[in-house]
């Protein structure tokens, strides 16, 4: 069974268009600090590309160093705390809008 990275993919793309859209035009406020750092000092779209650099560093350290069972539960775990964070980026955007 092989592991399904495009849903990892897809997700993290969601999470940038989704934060990019919020906070350039809907005037949303960031919640997580150290974004809001990485923002000041990089810029929004280079701040959320980085981190997502950041984040595939660590999915590849786990994708190289694991058995395949904590792979999968790794990537599942991630996968489902993403669904949480789009999900709220799109219940932001919703309450500012309606």
């Amino acid at each position: 069974m092989e592991l399904k990275i495009k849903h990892f993919v897809i997700l993290q793309a969601l999470d940038i268009l989704t934060t990019w859209y919020g906070l350039t035009f809907l005037h949303l406020t960031e919640a997580n600090p150290f974004a809001n750092t990485m923002f000041a000092q990089l810029g929004l779209v280079n701040a959320l590309i980085a981190m997502k650099l950041i984040g595939l560093m660590v999915i590849y350290g786990i994708l190289c160093m694991y058995p395949l069972n904590i792979k999968k539960l790794a990537l599942n775990i991630i996968c489902a705390l993403f669904v949480l964070v789009i999900i709220n980026n799109a219940y932001q955007m919703i309450r500012v809008l309606v």
